[in-house]
């Protein structure tokens, strides 16, 4: 019996001491915990920050406010003999490339609002010949007087240079 008991006590010994090991094996598996900051304070910090405070719409060149557009839409008639034109907002054709184009319609007679969209497309083929994407458009203006003036939109899609 004393053989048993003393058997008994070594089996608990022994596991306990297995039982030991394995605690502290496990805790030197577990990396400690660090103190991590919640995205609040995060948050919080970086608001604190200068360079946070830099947006960027700071960063952009201001936007081009253009005028408004002309409403074509509607069926309406003319009777005014074209005397020029003006450009505002090409870059990429010259000014002196879209006058050759339009040139032999100087002096005729503009007779509704089909006459002055196919003024704008005239401009816009020109551009799609080199690949660019436009928007030529007539601000809002006085047309009987003859002089017409256009203002072009380059690279419509935004993103970069177009081609």
């Amino acid at each position: 019996m004393q053989l048993k008991s003393s058997l008994l006590k070594k089996r608990s010994r022994l596991l306990l001491l297995m039982l030991l090991l394995s605690e502290i094996a496990t805790a030197q598996i577990r990396p400690p915990q660090p103190n991590l900051p919640d995205a609040g304070s995060l948050m919080h910090q970086a608001e604190q920050s200068s360079t946070f405070r830099r947006t960027i719409p700071d960063y952009l060149p201001p936007k081009e406010v253009l005028p408004p557009e002309m409403d074509l839409t509607q069926a309406k008639t003319y009777a005014f003999p074209l005397k020029s034109f003006h450009f505002n907002g090409n870059k990429l054709v010259k000014t002196a490339e879209l006058m050759r184009i339009l040139g032999p319609i100087v002096g005729k007679d503009v007779t509704s609002n089909d006459d002055l969209k196919a003024i704008l497309d005239l401009v816009v083929a020109r551009y799609r010949q080199d690949g660019w994407i436009v928007k030529a458009y007539l601000p809002t203006q006085i047309l009987e007087n003859g002089d017409l003036t256009i203002q072009v939109v380059e690279n419509v899609s935004g993103s970069g240079t177009q081609r």
